[in-house]
């Protein structure tokens, strides 16, 4: 019961933490709230870092994650005749701070995202919520900038799945060694 009760506080803190980078990330980009492209770049920088192992087995470095953010947000404008050049004059961050509201918001990719991720403690019933969780939650995502990211990148969701599993097992293989 005890065990239980400490990984329910550990995995609430770990996902306040989450969602805190992922707020302040997107606030940093000039947007009100935080899609799932930010709790990716948030997991990034989690303690545990089996999600950076999870990259840095793909050969992928959070720079080009962000570069190929960029490219398919430009590639988004120009099919529909938008130059990335007027909209990078409108969408300087402001010099106002944003409205803080009184209940965490996010877009909706971050708002699904959150979502599959409180749905695997019913699958990780023996461990901590991990940074490759969040990997494992954007591996299931369809149509979001993080997916066409990875697609800009060649990498599959099954590519993420296996690097974000491979990082969860290292870590528990290390962790049974101690």
């Amino acid at each position: 019961m005890f065990q239980l009760f400490k990984r329910k506080l550990r995995d609430a803190q770990t996902l306040a933490r989450l969602c805190t980078l992922a707020e302040d990330l997107a606030h940093q980009q000039g947007r009100s709230k935080p899609g799932s492209e930010h709790f990716i770049l948030a997991a990034l920088a989690l303690p545990d870092q089996t999600a950076a192992q999870a990259f840095a087995s793909l050969g992928l470095t959070e720079q080009q994650f962000q570069d190929a953010l960029a490219a398919q947000r430009s590639d988004a404008l120009a099919s529909v005749g938008i130059s990335t050049t007027a909209v990078e004059v409108t969408n300087l961050p402001s010099a106002l701070p944003l409205p803080k509201s009184a209940l965490y918001e996010t877009e909706p990719s971050g708002k699904s995202l959150v979502k599959r991720l409180a749905e695997t403690r019913k699958t990780r019933t023996a461990r901590f919520l991990l940074s490759a969780d969040v990997l494992l939650a954007a591996a299931q995502e369809n149509y979001t900038p993080s997916t066409r990211a990875f697609q800009k990148l060649g990498i599959s969701p099954d590519q993420l799945v296996e690097a974000a599993q491979r990082s969860v097992n290292n870590l528990d293989s290390c962790s049974q060694m101690n």
